[in-house]
């Protein structure tokens, strides 16, 4: 089975102590080792850490993650691929 990479939202409300299904889901993926990470999110998350301890850990917890390698066309592909899946319906903005 192949990783799944989630999105910042998801772990900024796994990491609040969200219990919501999203971040119950995360917790079961993380159980079975089948999350990814990649650069941007890393960053996002541990670069807005509120402590130097906070930041230690966050960067521990993602470092244990696999990091996708980002190809130089990356960002026109995630440009493309969002595009397509809003005009499906799905949209970045999940409640």
């Amino acid at each position: 089975m192949m990783d799944i990479l989630v999105d910042t939202s998801i772990w900024v409300d796994f990491f609040k102590g969200g219990k919501t299904r999203k971040s119950q889901l995360l917790d079961e993926l993380l159980e079975h080792n089948l999350v990814c990470t990649t650069n941007l999110i890393k960053a996002e998350i541990v670069g807005g850490a509120k402590s130097q301890k906070e930041f230690d850990l966050l960067r521990n917890y993602f470092n244990a993650l696999f990091c996708l390698g980002e190809y130089p066309a990356i960002w026109e592909d995630i440009t493309k691929y969002r595009f397509k899946l809003k005009r499906k319906g799905f949209n970045a903005n999940i409640s």
